[in-house]
């Protein structure tokens, strides 16, 4: 399952929305999500939980090849999240 590869951030301007960042300057190669807020729901904690949903999406890259690492090396645990998330093809 092809994805847009890392490294990830929040935008400092706009910090409910991800992009891919180029690693050497930082600068933007494509906006990968932006967290919808609203409709017609307002959480009390709302805002905040959408910046740490942010944050949480924009680790994805160093998360999965964190995981993808110990699934090469064994680990059970790692090898079924992988297939949990359709990415056995990336444990061989």
């Amino acid at each position: 399952m092809p994805h847009t590869p890392g490294p990830w951030a929040v935008d400092d301007e706009m910090p409910t929305r991800v992009e891919a960042i180029n690693d050497e300057d930082e600068l933007l190669i494509r906006p990968i999500v932006a967290i919808c807020t609203g409709f017609g729901y307002t959480h009390p904690d709302g805002r905040r939980d959408d910046m740490d949903n942010a944050r949480l999406i924009a680790a994805s890259p160093s998360m999965y090849e964190y995981i993808k690492r110990r699934a090469a090396l064994g680990d059970n645990e790692a090898i079924t999240v992988l297939k949990d998330c359709g990415l056995a093809e990336s444990v061989e």
